[in-house]
């Protein structure tokens, strides 16, 4: 490194403040400003951490001399030290107001910025991206925030901030590293973050669902147990309601269904806002995308679904096809990635009721607006099963309406291209059981005809204002669907004529091969 020099700098000066105060010309070790001794670092330290401020007189002097020891000329020699500390900045770096001093705009970068808005753009990137951007933020600091002055009384807010965002950015790093799973280096990292903070939840989390998925899950429930008892010496906590509900569920033998949502926390770009639904896949947020001004849906898939191995490698690919959707009465796909411990899929946000809200306020619909949403949505699916995607969670709840009363069909986000043999991978293409098709029970597979029943059960229901099957217990709903085609409906409604009742139980048969040829048949 060369010599400490004085000269002002020509542009502005890079001030390096997470890790000892160091000022440079440039964003190299080369040309470092000397500040002096460790009272102008003080005053350059406190003008850092009031960035939008003035550093008061009076608040100078309780930074220079905290423990009231101040000389009888302290403003005086408060001044000096800003004097000796403008001369070795250069001029337009620090500016005199009545009140105080301040930094001036423009005439100074710091590490402390560019790190927060590397990670702020990272959580907008793709996993691969995201990891580097990461990186080369985490490199910013080469130690305790302000160095030798990590401990002083006016810089602590500052501080903690900063150590909050170092500690944030190391989750998200190695969240970004297990994007295609857990891996040697993954879980050395993750062990080590839980060893320097034993007591912070994202990194006990993160440890526990790695192990697991190692297969290590005895070593999981050890790492919770260590983590309740530090956390119960030292602040006589017990932990989170989450984190208790996750040991709980590898006690049992299986991974939580859901990782908590932090809502308010920015996601690639969109905050979460309030829960808008739930379903056998996951769950519906409103989010909103600042940068954008515009609010949208977000999908958040179930921890033990984003993290199957099947799932991860045709996810991309699924959602690929169901962006390619393009249809008046389908909600549209902007958005969709995966990370540990969920995927998540953006779409249109519609602000009006579903056809389930509809029916629990209102009761059943009238023959015309049935017959309305059953065209609109059909013409949807017919749309979707011509590029071969199969939607396989039709439902009251999927069908949304704008202000016009037009339908729009939502969450194709778990849609599966059919397999050649017509199937899918059993577990996560079930759909919702009192809609889904005997086939999909019986096996987990289902073409489009799976898609035609759904439709035809859906609409008995807004017609008949309950539903067709009159179950006790998810296993007798089974039962009754394997064994008997969708009831007639003009038993049940009576002004609903004989054809359109043996349309839907013909859509709505047992065998595949009895119900219409396709959903435009229908």
């Amino acid at each position: 490194m060369n010599s400490p020099t004085t000269a002002p700098s020509t542009g502005p000066l890079d001030v390096c403040v997470l890790g000892p105060l160091v000022v440079r010309n440039g964003l190299t070790d080369d040309d470092v400003v000397s500040l002096g001794g460790p009272q102008q670092r003080k005053v350059l330290a406190a003008l850092v951490t009031n960035p939008n401020g003035v550093l008061s007189y009076d608040r100078l002097v309780e930074v220079l001399w905290p423990d009231g020891n101040e000389p009888d000329n302290a403003r005086r020699s408060a001044i000096s030290y800003v004097s000796r500390l403008r001369a070795a900045l250069g001029d337009g770096v620090i500016a005199t107001t009545d009140t105080g001093y301040v930094l001036v705009g423009g005439s100074h970068t710091l590490d402390a910025d560019r790190a927060t808005a590397m990670i702020d753009r990272a959580r907008t990137m793709p996993s691969a991206s995201a990891f580097d951007v990461l990186e080369a933020a985490l490199r910013l600091w080469r130690g305790p925030v302000f160095g030798d002055l990590n401990g002083e009384w006016w810089a602590r807010s500052f501080v903690n901030r900063f150590e909050e965002l170092r500690l944030t950015a190391l989750a998200d790093r190695l969240d970004a590293l297990i994007t295609d799973g857990w891996n040697v280096r993954a879980l050395t990292d993750v062990q080590e973050l839980v060893d320097q903070h034993p007591l912070r939840e994202q990194f006990v989390e993160r440890a526990m669902r790695g192990l697991h998925a190692s297969g290590q899950t005895p070593e999981a429930l050890r790492v919770f147990q260590l983590h309740r008892s530090r956390l119960v010496d030292a602040t006589g906590l017990e932990p989170s309601a989450a984190l208790s509900s996750l040991e709980r569920s590898l006690l049992d033998g299986h991974e939580a269904t859901t990782r908590p949502v932090d809502l308010g926390h920015p996601l690639r770009g969109y905050v979460l806002q309030e829960l808008v639904g739930q379903g056998s896949f996951g769950s519906v947020y409103r989010a909103h995308h600042p940068a954008l001004a515009r609010d949208v849906a977000i999908k958040v898939i179930r921890a033990d679904l984003a993290d199957d191995r099947a799932f991860i490698g045709r996810f991309e690919a699924e959602a690929q096809l169901v962006a390619r959707l393009e249809h008046p009465h389908i909600v549209p796909l902007y958005d969709f990635w995966r990370q540990p411990g969920g995927a998540f899929l953006v779409f249109r946000f519609l602000r009006g009721a579903s056809a389930q809200e509809r029916l629990d306020r209102h009761g059943a619909f009238s023959i015309d607006d049935a017959t309305k949403t059953l065209v609109e949505i059909g013409d949807a699916l017919s749309a979707a099963h011509a590029i071969g995607v199969v939607h396989r969670d039709v439902k009251p709840a999927n069908i949304l309406f704008d202000d016009a009363g037009a339908a729009y069909l939502i969450d194709f986000g778990i849609a599966l291209p059919a397999d050649d043999d017509g199937t899918a991978e059993r577990g996560w293409s079930v759909g919702s059981p009192q809609y889904a098709s005997p086939e999909q029970l019986r096996d987990g597979g289902g073409d489009a005809r799976a898609d035609q029943y759904a439709l035809a059960a859906t609409v008995w229901e807004l017609l008949a204002g309950a539903s067709p099957y009159a179950a006790t217990s998810s296993e007798s709903l089974v039962s009754a669907k394997l064994r008997h085609a969708l009831p007639p409906l003009d038993h049940v409604r009576h002004e609903v004529s004989s054809e359109l009742s043996a349309i839907l139980s013909r859509a709505g048969a047992l065998h595949p091969a009895d119900r219409y040829t396709s959903v435009d048949a229908l």
